[in-house]
């Protein structure tokens, strides 16, 4: 229950770019678990660690750590069920991070892999997703995380013919995982030119979960890149800017839509990383700043020896990279809110 609680306060932290917080809980997380050791919250536990590498760039690391669940998870006492359930929610966070990985046919070969091994275990749960820990499972949420990944690898066709009707494909779904998914969905047609559907979706996820979809990075670009586009301002836009707070008009907001989508966010999370050095002496005492020390478990800190030692200890980790790739000419960041 108490590691539960804490894997709730992450997912509130991490949405609102709330890092330091996100990176406590985890630590705190973890630190529940073991208290009375249990595989599946073990596998629950990973998955939120790797969301906290995601988070800040190190999408190599992620994967190592969901690797090395998945592996854990496999050779644990279970059910056929659990194991299944475990296997899934380890396999979503890693096609994520696989979608943001810099080097692409590296990214589409680890997101293959995942996908194929979260469409087996989903199986298990062919009528109808369930319920678990505050999650869904099932063919359902295995299918927003697969059209998220093909968005994130710069495959938008692919993405959009995951399903012919995506209302149907969303039906009973919770608002928390439709609205990203319309967001996503909106992402590829923007890509692929077809502004008034992006306009759609983006308004769908907004009528279905206002407060996320506010405070959704990539749902706040891509209406920034749709203010930027149309010469003249639809009622619909008009109606998205007084939800979001973005202003229409405003010179600021074009200039950053032009850069490309999700440019501004990567730029956004490069200051919240360097940010982090001035956050306050309470955070620093408790993750150690100036002395390299984190929390045992903890994501280490955005470079200094702590990133060294911790790097030491994970096998095959890579070093952090830059917060941006390229696709077609476009700044895209490597990372956004985990999903």
């Amino acid at each position: 229950m108490l590691a539960d609680v804490y894997s709730t306060v992450y997912w509130l932290a991490a949405r609102h770019r709330w890092m330091d917080m996100a990176e406590l809980a985890v630590t705190r997380q973890r630190w529940a678990v073991e208290q009375q050791p249990n595989p599946v919250a073990e596998a629950f536990s990973s998955r939120d660690r790797a969301g906290t590498y995601l988070n800040f760039g190190d999408v190599e690391r992620g994967l190592v750590v969901v690797d090395r669940a998945i592996v854990a998870v496999q050779s644990a006492p279970l059910s056929t069920a659990d194991r299944d359930l475990a296997v899934v929610i380890l396999n979503l966070r890693g096609m994520t991070l696989a979608g943001r990985l810099r080097d692409k046919t590296e990214g589409k070969r680890e997101a293959r892999r995942h996908i194929e091994s979260a469409w087996r275990a989903a199986g298990s749960f062919p009528t109808r997703d369930v319920d678990a820990q505050g999650l869904t499972f099932g063919p359902q949420n295995t299918f927003t995380h697969v059209l998220a990944a093909q968005v994130d690898l710069g495959r938008p066709q692919d993405a959009l013919a995951l399903t012919d009707d995506l209302d149907e494909a969303l039906e009973g779904l919770p608002p928390t995982r439709v609205a990203p998914t319309r967001i996503n969905a909106a992402r590829a047609q923007l890509d692929l030119g077809d502004r008034d559907g992006a306009l759609e979706n983006l308004s769908r996820a907004f009528d279905v979960a206002p407060q996320m979809a506010r405070i959704h990075p990539m749902g706040r670009e891509v209406l920034r890149v749709l203010v930027s586009l149309h010469r003249r301002t639809k009622p619909e836009l008009k109606r998205l800017s007084r939800l979001s707070g973005i202003r229409l008009g405003n010179r600021e907001t074009c200039s950053r839509s032009r850069a490309g989508l999700g440019g501004f966010i990567a730029g956004r999370q490069t200051a919240s990383v360097a940010r982090r050095s001035t956050t306050s002496s309470s955070w620093r005492h408790a993750f150690g700043s100036g002395t390299g020390r984190c929390l045992p478990g903890s994501p280490p800190r955005a470079g200094g020896p702590g990133v060294r030692a911790a790097r030491r200890e994970e096998e095959g980790a890579a070093s952090l990279g830059g917060q941006e790739r390229y696709r077609g000419g476009r700044v895209v960041p490597r990372t956004a809110l985990t999903c």
